[in-house]
């Protein structure tokens, strides 16, 4: 095929692609599905062929995670002690678990801050930090996006907050799936 280039396409709506070396127009078969011809395979196909099977399954630190179920959780507790905090529950086993928003109130006493951490094990990590000041029972609510494994958590420190408060926290997102 002769090389073709962006500005000098053979139809006007030729859809082009850069092969390494050159643009080539990329070719249909009859049907007008992409025709496709793949110079090096590295054995994918014999790999797949040898087990049996069409899946690619990735292992380790490259695997793949499956859409399981929506995330919304609400829970209701009583925060630590004075300028206390409040633990979520972990995830689940065998589920990574990808927040996208907590929103969280001291139904009792009013806050000077909100502080939200993913927990680790034994560590804390930040993801927001809000100095404001909230009349109680006032939702504070943070977009995000943290992908916790299965026995994480997330804590929220209610800055301002006295022994005995009740608080409430959501936490939304989705759970997916870890790929064995």
């Amino acid at each position: 095929m002769p090389e073709v280039l962006p500005k000098h396409a053979p139809v006007p709506i030729a859809v082009i692609g850069w092969d390494g070396a050159a643009y080539r127009v990329f070719a249909l078969d009859a049907t007008g599905r992409l025709n496709v011809n793949v110079l090096a395979n590295l054995g994918l196909d014999d790999a797949l062929q040898s087990v049996a099977t069409d899946r690619l399954i990735v292992r380790g630190e490259d695997q793949l995670h499956s859409f399981k179920a929506a995330l919304g959780v609400r829970t209701s507790g009583v925060v630590s002690g004075a300028n206390g905090y409040f633990d979520s529950a972990p995830g689940g086993a065998g589920y990574v678990w990808v927040v996208t928003s907590v929103a969280a109130k001291d139904a009792t006493s009013p806050c000077t801050a909100i502080e939200m951490l993913t927990r680790v094990g034994a560590s804390n990590f930040r993801f927001s930090n809000t100095m404001i000041a909230l009349p109680a029972n006032q939702w504070f609510t943070i977009q995000c996006e943290k992908w916790l494994d299965p026995t994480d958590l997330i804590r929220i420190y209610f800055r301002g907050s006295l022994a005995g408060d009740s608080c409430e926290v959501e936490i939304t997102g989705h759970y997916f799936t870890l790929e064995a």
